[in-house]
């Protein structure tokens, strides 16, 4: 009766084989629906480079017995892209001829699952930086979310690089309507950047929905801003901004604030705040000019404050320390 060695050593046979160390002692199987291929590589290249393969074949400085035949290493692996699968395997083999310079999204993503499986990205490093540092300006020039953002994260993740990393976990925290999923979202993100994202995000609207309260109780309450009529006028205003839905700061506080986006309301507020439409001859005997502080800060100095320090406040999360 055939043991499973023999029938991995039959499946094997007659697949499309790629050489990547010609004296290579390990076949390296990719099985999935899409690809079946072979890789000849070296279990000492494999050992020496990735924690996933040293875990694997070394226990006590010698190989696992059940994968080795006749001084042959058989190893499988299942669902990744075969041109990431040999340019990986390539690179941790030293053979960089036909490495390419700037790879496209798909094949980057591709470049970082597997990287992230096989532990191995001391040994590409340089190439990684490479990779990321070609797309550096465009990622940073963005300014919102879009399909690729998740995907994004995880690769910069992945391949360690800290500037894209904390601009797309920025966007996040600038842009999401509601908290990240923990498990939905990217199940490859650990837990923790997801929450420190979502803690961030509830952390500037409460914030600000607090010191939006705070200017309307003081103007309705005193310690008096301008003349009684102009305060007044302007604690109207914002009670409008609150039934607007702009911010509804009157309201108990949302703890998950779902629906209100960071950077749109920050945009709102500040429109409302330079058009300041309210302020009239009639309401203030100073008119427009200088010497009436709601006309310069409408929403108050702690608001436009808070307003001016969004970068500061949703600034992105730091890659998290290595163990």
């Amino acid at each position: 009766m055939q043991d499973s060695m023999d029938l991995v050593i039959e499946a094997v046979r007659g697949l499309p084989t790629k050489v990547i160390d010609p004296d290579g002692d390990a076949s390296l199987i990719l099985s999935s629906r899409q690809y079946r291929r072979l890789f000849l590589c070296s279990s000492q290249r494999l050992i020496s480079t990735c924690g996933h393969f040293r875990k694997k074949l070394a226990e006590g400085g010698q190989p696992h017995t059940e994968l080795i035949r006749d001084k042959k290493v058989y190893l499988t692996i299942s669902d990744f892209d075969p041109k990431a699968v040999e340019i990986i395997l390539s690179l941790i083999h030293g053979r960089i001829d036909n490495i390419p310079r700037m790879p496209d999204f798909p094949l980057l993503l591709d470049l970082a699952r597997f990287c992230k499986y096989l532990q191995c990205l001391p040994a590409m490093k340089p190439f990684a930086n490479s990779w990321m540092n070609r797309q550096k300006n465009s990622i940073l020039a963005s300014s919102a979310l879009n399909a690729d953002s998740h995907s994004l994260m995880f690769i910069s993740l992945t391949f360690r690089h800290q500037e894209v990393f904390r601009h797309i976990t920025a966007l996040f925290q600038q842009n999401l309507a509601d908290r990240m999923d923990l498990f939905r979202t990217q199940p490859l993100i650990p837990k923790e950047i997801i929450k420190r994202i979502n803690a961030a995000r509830e952390a500037y609207l409460n914030k600000l929905s607090r010191l939006l309260y705070a200017h309307h109780k003081r103007l309705s309450r005193g310690p008096p801003i301008c003349t009684s009529k102009c305060d007044k006028a302007y604690s109207n205003m914002m009670i409008e901004i609150s039934a607007s839905g702009l911010l509804p700061f009157f309201q108990q506080p949302n703890p998950r604030y779902t629906g209100y986006v960071p950077k749109s309301v920050r945009l709102k507020l500040l429109q409302i705040s330079s058009d300041n439409f309210l302020h009239t001859d009639r309401i203030c005997p100073h008119g427009k000019g200088p010497l009436c502080p709601n006309y310069h800060n409408p929403l108050g100095v702690d608001v436009e404050n808070h307003l001016w320090q969004f970068a500061a406040l949703l600034p992105g999360v730091d890659l998290p320390v290595q163990e």
